[in-house]
């Protein structure tokens, strides 16, 4: 019976080889690089001192590594410590490979509660956030050897609570950067903001506004450039006022120089502010000194009179 399931599966693996009579090999080439071709059969053969299946090895410890087509200890066989991997000995009572002193298998062999076995190194080290020393934190972290926690480095962080109030943790890059609306400095804010630190929050800088309300009650704020610009008739400098005005400061008004106006009270009670020229113009009919009327006339100057500032016959 044994012989029987031994041909079945000597036939499977042919099959599954592509080495059969029907689909066999007629060159070595044809083979793994361990194998050769028998040409009598058609069938790829291990080379000696290779091997396909596990009983071709003879010893009940090794199995056939079916990529290198070489003998070797099954996993934690031995018969000698060279038969180990670099952290272990080999137990040849029961012929088992087993961990040095300093080296784990897995995590039982460590503490439990605040170690686990590396499946690099094979050595007991702290579980995820807990530490010795600080190489055994992330990068952003240091250890508190006293609590055996790592902590992050300031302005870093694992969670938002790592943070400070006005911030949240990004988890990507473990970096605390501030919630939306706050500010760390001017470079959280736009262009036309600066950062007050004792509120975080982003402010409007001087002469720059988001509304109406970041300007001067003078100025009134101009969104496209987010800049504060004076209300009509109102002014900074000279430059804001028409040609014939200047910027008085005390009260950011542009007013009219000497000699010139823009309404009719800034002239004589005879005259007009002329609205082209900005000069102060006679009015129709009216007068201020008896050349302003024809001959044969006079300007009547009397207070009292009902036609005062009026030409009256002599």
């Amino acid at each position: 019976m044994k012989k029987i399931i031994l041909v079945c599966i000597i036939f499977g693996l042919f099959i599954l080889m592509g080495c059969t009579q029907n689909s066999g090999c007629k060159l070595d080439a044809q083979c793994r690089s361990y194998e050769k071709c028998n040409t009598a059969t058609g069938v790829c053969e291990a080379k000696p001192g290779y091997c396909v299946l596990d009983s071709e090895c003879g010893d009940e410890l090794k199995e056939c590594n079916s990529e290198t087509g070489k003998c070797v200890f099954k996993t934690n066989a031995c018969r000698v410590d060279a038969d180990c991997q670099y952290w272990q000995l080999c137990d040849s009572s029961i012929n088992t490979c087993y961990a040095k002193s300093g080296y784990c298998t897995e995590d039982s062999q460590c503490n439990i509660y605040t170690q686990e076995c590396s499946k690099l190194t094979h050595q007991c080290v702290p579980k995820s956030g807990l530490c010795e020393n600080n190489f055994h934190c992330e990068a952003w972290e240091l250890c508190d050897v006293s609590m055996g926690r790592c902590y992050p480095l300031e302005g870093r962080c694992t969670i938002t609570l790592d943070c400070n109030e006005w911030e949240i943790c990004n988890e990507k890059t473990n970096y605390c950067e501030p919630r939306d609306g706050f500010c760390n400095n001017d470079l959280n804010c736009d262009s036309w903001q600066t950062c007050n630190l004792n509120l975080r929050r982003c402010f409007a800088s001087k002469g720059r506004c988001g509304t109406d309300v970041d300007c001067l009650n003078w100025q009134l704020c101009d969104r496209t450039s987010n800049t504060c610009k004076p209300k009509s008739g109102y002014c900074l400098t000279d430059k804001d006022c028409m040609k014939h005005e200047k910027c008085v400061q005390s009260t950011n008004k542009c007013e009219a120089l000497a000699g010139y106006c823009n309404y009719d009270s800034q002239c004589n009670p005879w005259e007009m502010c002329d609205i082209v020229t900005y000069r102060c113009a006679l009015k129709h009919g009216m007068c201020g000194s008896d050349s302003h009327c024809s001959t044969g006339t006079s300007c009547d100057l009397n207070p009292s009179s009902d036609r005062l500032y009026y030409c009256v016959s002599k």
